[in-house]
């Protein structure tokens, strides 16, 4: 009889130990998959941020754009960096054609 308990006792403790050992693995696995999860949402965020810095710049561009080809900003700029100015009537010489 005292055989079979310890027998018994054996085989539970076993089934313990083994099932503490399954537990452990299984949080370890948990932990290392929540870490990789939590290194791709940083790599995600990392390129949304720099999709979001490469918008702004491209919209810098396009505003840069869009003021050199604008007349009027051309006109003033022409006007006060190269101190250009509208020809005056005395200015202008007709070349005849035969």
């Amino acid at each position: 009889m005292k055989k079979s308990i310890v027998k018994n006792l054996n085989s539970n403790n076993f089934i313990i130990v083994a099932g503490g050992i399954i537990i452990i693995l299984l949080l370890s696995l948990i932990t290392f998959k929540q870490s990789q999860i939590a290194d791709i949402k940083y790599s995600i965020n990392k390129k949304n941020t720099e999709i979001h810095n490469i918008n702004n710049e491209i919209k810098v561009e396009k505003l840069k754009i869009d003021e050199s080809s604008r007349s009027d900003i051309i006109e003033q700029k022409a006007m006060e960096e190269l101190g250009m100015i509208y020809r005056r009537q005395d200015q202008i010489e007709y070349i005849t054609v035969d």
